[in-house]
């Protein structure tokens, strides 16, 4: 009698909290059922849906994320000027990047007064590899800042003229001709320019010197090629040296 009386407490107590205890077994095996997309019905509602929208009009919804700016600190872009040719002798032809790019200038050198500028342009031809080059003197925009003036300089925003030319009018197989900028001069009146001529595969056989003299502006500019500058380097190694330079391969 006792077993029955507990058999039956135990069936009530289970009736009573059967809720409280019971679960669903979901079969990870079954397809589970995706909403259904109303198809178009009627032919009204596929022509408003295949309007041809033009691009003008047309909306694309971007969801841009919100940084927090606790998180995500933009440090404010600062320029510093630095002296170009310090050491003296420092600057090089750097033609490194003009195999790559075609066409391009690898700096500009503003002046001490930051009124005028000076750059090489070099210039690639895959078909020859030749390497030829241009150099040009501008003037800055003096109306901005001395930092404005170099970073909106864009040598495209015109035609412009070059003041001296090396090996841009002539083809020759595996030649450079390689302008660079030595330096200023300390009054900004004057630029020194060297060029080096050589081969791509044997080395730089000639070096020669310019100086432009500003004159009163770009326009009134003069260059002038120091051909006897060479000719007293060899003669001073003959007479001084006795030893021949002209038998060698020389940079000045």
């Amino acid at each position: 009698m006792k077993s029955i009386t507990k058999i039956l407490f135990i069936f009530l107590f289970l009736a009573a909290f059967q809720n409280a205890f019971a679960f669903e077994l979901k079969n990870p095996f079954k397809k589970q059922e995706q909403p259904k997309v109303r198809m178009v019905e009627t032919k009204q509602e596929w022509e408003e849906l295949s309007v041809n929208v033009p691009l003008e009009e047309r909306k694309i919804e971007k969801q841009v994320e919100e940084k927090d700016p606790k998180k995500f600190i933009i440090p404010e872009v600062k320029y510093v000027f630095e002296r170009y040719n310090y050491p003296q002798g420092k600057r090089e032809l750097d033609v490194t990047e003009v195999r790559s790019k075609l066409a391009y200038y690898p700096y500009l050198v503003a002046d001490n007064s930051c009124r005028f500028v000076a750059y090489p342009f070099y210039y690639y031809s895959p078909s020859t590899n030749q390497i030829s080059s241009n150099f040009y003197v501008e003037k800055l925009d003096t109306s901005k800042t001395k930092q404005k003036r170099i970073l909106d300089y864009n040598h495209k925003q015109k035609e412009r003229n070059p003041i001296i030319e090396a090996g841009t009018k002539e083809t020759y197989q595996n030649l450079f001709n390689g302008l660079t900028l030595v330096d200023w001069s300390a009054d900004s009146t004057k630029l020194l320019i060297k060029e080096k001529v050589g081969s791509s595969q044997g080395g730089v056989y000639k070096t020669y010197l310019y100086v432009h003299y500003m004159g009163n502006g770009v326009e009134a500019g003069k260059t002038v090629k120091l051909d006897r500058l060479d000719k007293a380097i060899r003669y001073y190694y003959t007479d001084w040296e006795n030893r021949q330079i002209i038998k060698y391969r020389y940079d000045i």
